[in-house]
């Protein structure tokens, strides 16, 4: 029996806020290809959207919450630094103390690196794992880099099943970087140094080419694309030097923005409530390197969508807020008294 996702969950803040009210209010926008992004209210975070995103994975998996062995998270932009965010989440979804929790961090490429410890855990000791991507990074307003950033979270429940949709191949490569964004401890806003070196580009394409050159498979046999996409053009420009097909890309960043480390694992979900079973996706992350991987759909992951809401639901349950209502929710604004 194969090891695979057998469901998923996903949850996206209903407040939005349109670019063009971020275009009006500073006279110029960074990423024009983002029509809008979602937002936390004031009271949620990457926590608690982690946890309704694992709760609509826990509703649709053929596993109960009893029987998950680890929860594996992944943000940028948890509430603490030091005390452990999974640990919340664990309490919250499953009420137990017998389970491994794993955080991890320190980039966007970190969503796809939970979802595939989540596959080594379950593959190694057959118990079922949970990994959950959840992010809301956040720079200073005043800052081009933080017209685009968004929030969301994806949550996967990796098991053995019969359809699960099972993890094909995967190529990772590491390499340093410079002037990319960057969050140093103890600061609260994102950065970077502004030196527009694009190393994204290479990585990634060195990445899924060692992929696919090891797996010994083509792009004509990829039916779905998810690749980083922090300003909605992206994926474009990386599939073009690829030689794919953009109608094969799978992205919601135009639509709520770059949730950081939930951005690919939310493409992925997407792929998911797409396509049908025998189909390969393509999925691959970026942070100082990149994750490549091929994963091959599964009647499990079909059997997931059809229950709850769909992302496409999810997606179009959007409140559009005022230009203002984003700096007081998002905490931009602070009341002395």
């Amino acid at each position: 029996m194969a090891t695979g996702i057998v469901a998923h969950g996903a949850y996206v803040p209903k407040n939005r806020l349109p670019l063009e009210e971020v275009r009006r209010f500073w006279g110029g926008l960074s990423t024009p290809a983002i029509k809008e992004k979602a937002f936390p209210s004031y009271d949620e975070d990457p926590v608690t959207m982690g946890v309704e995103a694992g709760r609509q994975a826990l509703e649709r998996s053929p596993f109960g919450a009893e029987e998950l062995g680890a929860i594996f998270f992944a943000t940028t932009s948890g509430p603490y630094e030091e005390k452990p965010n999974v640990s919340t989440i664990a309490s919250a979804l499953t009420g137990s103390s017998r389970i491994r929790v794993v955080e991890m961090g320190g980039s966007p490429r970190a969503g796809l690196q939970a979802l595939l410890s989540a596959w080594e855990f379950s593959a190694s000791w057959s118990k079922p794992a949970m990994a959950i991507a959840s992010d809301a990074p956040i720079a200073h307003p005043a800052s081009s880099l933080e017209h685009g950033l968004g929030a969301g979270a994806a949550a996967f429940v990796i098991g053995e099943g019969e359809g699960a949709t099972t993890l094909e191949a995967v190529e990772s490569i590491s390499v340093e970087t410079f002037g990319e964004r960057f969050r140093r401890r103890g600061q609260s806003y994102l950065q970077d140094l502004e030196l527009r070196q694009d190393e994204l580009t290479g990585s990634v394409l060195k990445a899924i080419e060692g992929l696919m050159e090891g797996a010994r498979i083509s792009l004509s046999q990829v039916e779905a694309l998810v690749l980083p996409d922090p300003d909605g053009g992206t994926p474009a420009r990386i599939a073009k030097a690829l030689g794919a097909s953009p109608e094969k890309l799978l992205s919601l960043t135009p639509r709520i923005g770059d949730t950081g480390a939930a951005s690919v694992p939310l493409g992925l979900i997407a792929a998911l409530e797409k396509l049908e079973a025998g189909k390969r996706i393509l999925v691959c992350s970026y942070g100082a390197g990149a994750d490549a991987t091929s994963w091959i759909m599964g009647e499990a992951s079909i059997v997931s969508r059809q229950r709850g809401r769909s992302l496409e639901d999810i997606l179009e349950r959007g409140r559009i807020r005022s230009y203002g209502d984003y700096l007081k929710l998002r905490g931009f604004l602070v009341q002395k008294g």
